[in-house]
């Protein structure tokens, strides 16, 4: 385990969290889902208390929530703990959203969410995914 080693693993895992943001604002449920390991955690921002456990449960998670335009930033990767299989990140998260509309652009919600993820990740058969996701909501704007 070498600088180069922790460097592509970081670079990847970068990589997956910029798809999973994108997936996520795109609804594209069997896609996220995929990102995850088959006994992952992931823990809501707004629950960051029960877990819903499992790809299968996660994959019923997100695609259960009722139609909406999210637009999620995400900033400020710090990847820490590398040890050739496993490593973690903490991210920052800005939350902006709006009901379900075919007009662009949508009116937005007046309530825009900041807070953080906690992404454990594992390398299963050569490829990075998310073991556990904790995300927690810091501060909320709006009414």
């Amino acid at each position: 385990m070498n600088d180069n080693d922790r460097m592509a693993a970081e670079w990847d895992c970068q990589q997956l969290l910029n798809k999973m943001i994108h997936l996520l604002d795109n609804g594209r449920w069997d896609e996220l889902a995929e990102c995850f390991t088959e006994d992952a955690e992931f823990y809501r921002p707004s629950d960051p208390v029960n877990a819903v456990v499992g790809r299968e449960a996660i994959h019923k998670a997100f695609s259960g929530r009722p139609p909406s335009i999210t637009n999620h930033l995400l900033a400020s990767c710090w990847f820490q703990n590398y040890t050739g299989t496993e490593m973690t990140a903490q991210s920052r998260i800005l939350l902006m959203s709006g009901a379900a509309s075919e007009t662009r652009p949508a009116p937005a919600n007046p309530k825009a969410f900041i807070g953080e993820f906690v992404d454990d990740f594992r390398k299963v058969d050569g490829k990075w995914l998310v073991a556990r996701r904790k995300g927690r909501i810091d501060l909320s704007f709006g009414s």
